[in-house]
């Protein structure tokens, strides 16, 4: 926002210094990169004939239990046995005990079935059915996790429980039986005991799997002693796991880390450092979700395949994998509302795809599109994380925003102008003193630009330190706008001030006074959204936290190159409309409604 009168602002400051820095480095011959000014990105690759489409093979029932049913089936078939000696079993509302269990069903040739007081029955038939005489059934976890009357139907199967007081005892115990079935396992997978998503793609993995938390338990070093130099195979990032347990494990043995910035990535990164060679088959499940892909462990390990991960919102690690290496056999854990075929390129044309309620993208290469402008058909696309499009240049709307410091403004010929929306300051709050301030020309701007017929929303310029300031913002906001219909929204304008309060707090402070502010207009019947730079986004505010809230990003070049979620867009500072005298901010509006 250009505010006449105070410090220029920080993304007006980093362009001039960011111009400096350039110009010295040409001027001394020295290549630089340069963050935000990259060229456009390169057209569709020309195609090199079709991609055969992989055969989709279902492993799935009408719900969770049933599905890891039709995964024992896949298993007892995969093995060419008449039944099964061994069976495990599993809760099927929890996620840990059965992903730790998957190389330990292995070794047993066991598929693992969830059960739960509900399904008791069907999975009881299906082992009396499905098993040789004298079979043993192993539960993992504790009475709270399969109670003790759901054991006690499988009596006549001398059913031994693998149990702790927790997930992580509860591991260990499990780690103690493989020790006793295969002592010469040569690695161990470690992933975070607080979520299920890198585990469900470490199970396919042909090695226990070790659930850890901040750091090792003493239950956990002591049972690590027993096992010395093994190697140590972390699954997912720092916040999962983090380098503290790192640095502990290398105590026991030799380290490795594979990630990815999302579970999907991570999965992916998986298949190309563990399985290079793999070229027939891959295994698919919900990364949303664990059920079906804790009962694909053992079946994915004795066929010595990958699982891969996919969901409604992310399904391109997936879809490139199977493409780029021409996969023939895809097979799929879970029904079409888990993972639907057209996600994992069976029929995909060029173009478009709708998935479900999201449109995804498919490039000229036949792969999908990801944090990307693409064209199809003379329309440029914006595919996000997983190829699902965000935006579009078929529905983008132009629009301005204004405080007083864009003088008297005809907003009769603003609007034959073509502007759609425009947004106005209602006011701010002093960097220095923090007493609010009101836009003296509010009041005559929310008035003109109604009564041309143009849309309005609002802003309001923070320097809030505490929640309760940004409320008191919020709640001056609402009470300058309470006599207009706003039809954009009413949004919170966060950014640097050199030497002001707002500055000096903490990112997470800075983030919980912007959230404070948005749920105080979203209560009032209002849409919140944050106005803030790519490099205060990055470096100031915990954006992972605000999603809910809708962004608008200024950048003052060909195109906005902010790598998440935004719905607006300020491209420049120095535009010219008829009827505003001066330079004016210009923007392009993404959220569809105008």
């Amino acid at each position: 926002m250009r505010i006449i009168g105070r410090p220029i602002e920080s993304n007006v400051r980093s362009r001039l210094l960011t111009f400096l820095i350039l110009a010295l480095f040409i001027l001394q011959g020295i290549a630089m990169p340069v963050y935000g000014l990259e060229e456009d990105a390169a057209g569709p690759e020309t195609p090199k004939g079709n991609v055969p489409a992989p055969t989709i093979n279902r492993v799935a029932g009408d719900d969770r239990y049933d599905t890891s049913i039709a995964a024992a089936d896949a298993l007892l078939k995969e093995l060419s046995l008449p039944g099964f000696k061994n069976i495990v079993l599993a809760t099927g509302e929890e996620y840990p005990d059965a992903l730790t269990g998957a190389y330990f069903a292995k070794l047993k040739n066991a598929p693992i079935l969830l059960v739960s007081e509900k399904s008791v029955s069907k999975v009881l038939n299906y082992v009396r059915t499905h098993t040789v005489s004298g079979a043993k059934v192993y539960v993992l976890g504790g009475d709270k996790a399969v109670p003790n009357k759901v054991v006690n139907k499988f009596s006549a199967y001398s059913p031994v429980r693998l149990a702790g007081k927790d997930r992580y005892e509860t591991n260990v115990k499990i780690l103690n039986e493989i020790k006793k079935l295969n002592p010469d396992f040569a690695s161990v997978a470690v992933c975070s005991g607080k979520n299920y998503a890198d585990a469900l793609s470490a199970s396919a993995l042909d090695m226990p799997l070790l659930l850890v938390a901040d750091s090792l338990s003493t239950l956990q070093r002591r049972t690590l002693e027993s096992i010395k130099d093994k190697k140590y195979r972390i699954i997912g990032g720092t916040k999962a796991v983090p380098n503290s347990v790192r640095t502990e494990l290398k105590s026991f043995g030799g380290t490795t880390r594979t990630a990815g910035n999302t579970r999907y990535a991570t999965a992916a990164a998986l298949v190309q450092t563990f399985f290079p060679k793999n070229k027939n088959e891959v295994l698919v499940a919900s990364g949303d979700n664990f059920p079906d892909a804790i009962v694909a462990g053992p079946l994915s390990q004795v066929k010595g395949v990958p699982i891969l991960l996919s969901s409604e919102k992310s399904a391109a690690q997936a879809y490139n994998y199977i493409v780029s290496k021409n996969i023939p056999t895809v097979t799929v854990m879970g029904g079409p509302q888990a993972v639907r075929e057209n996600a994992l390129g069976s029929g995909n044309p060029i173009g478009k795809v709708l998935i479900g309620n999201s449109h995804y993208s498919v490039k000229e290469n036949y792969q999908l599109a990801q944090d990307e402008w693409f064209q199809y058909q003379g329309v440029k696309y914006y595919a996000g994380e997983g190829g699902v499009i965000k935006r579009s240049t078929a529905n983008k709307a132009f629009g301005i925003d204004v405080s007083e410091f864009n003088g008297e403004i005809d907003w009769t010929k603003v609007k034959k102008a073509g502007v759609k929306y425009a947004f106005i300051r209602v006011g701010g709050r002093y960097g220095a003193t923090g007493n609010i301030y009101t836009d003296y020309r509010a009041s005559q701007n929310l008035k003109g630009a109604s009564k041309a017929g143009i849309k309005i929303g609002v802003y309001f310029f923070t320097q809030a330190i505490t929640e309760k300031e940004a409320i008191e913002e919020a709640e001056f906001t609402i009470k300058a706008i309470k006599n207009y219909k706003m039809s954009m929204p009413v949004v919170i304008d966060t950014e640097s001030l050199s030497g002001s309060r707002h500055d000096r707090i903490s990112r997470e402070q800075r983030t919980k006074v912007v959230a404070a502010f948005c749920e105080r207009v979203k209560k009032a019947g209002y849409t919140p959204m944050i106005y803030s730079g790519i490099f205060w986004c990055r470096d100031k505010l915990n954006m992972s936290d605000l999603t809910q809230y809708p962004l608008w990003v200024p950048q003052y070049y060909k195109e906005c190159q902010y790598k998440g979620d935004y719905v607006c867009w300020q491209y420049t500072s120095t535009g010219k409309i008829d009827g505003i005298k001066g330079y004016t901010d210009l923007n392009w509006w993404y959220g569809g409604g105008i």
